[in-house]
């Protein structure tokens, strides 16, 4: 039988997308998903479903998408207020 591994793929390339925007950002929160929906099936039947590593690295780059996005907010918070207080 084949296994399945079609959200194992979806949660890889949701994570592979937070480099664009604000996509990015919905992109990085269904990865983590996908990704944990197909470590869930992986689980109950592992003969079934496929794509493990696939989905722990959507997983993976999903979560490292969702920390650079509020490392960019609080940096972006940072330099706003400095340059309100230089004006």
């Amino acid at each position: 039988m084949a296994e399945k591994k079609g959200m194992a793929i979806a949660s890889l390339v949701c994570g592979l997308l937070f480099w664009f925007s604000i996509p990015g950002l919905i992109c990085s929160v269904l990865a983590i998903i996908f990704g944990i929906v197909q470590l869930n099936n992986i689980k109950k039947t592992p003969k079934k479903y496929g794509g493990k590593g696939m989905a722990i690295a959507g997983v993976v780059l999903g979560s490292v998408g969702i920390l650079l996005w509020i490392l960019l907010l609080v940096l972006s918070a940072v330099f706003v207020g400095r340059m309100a207080a230089l004006s």
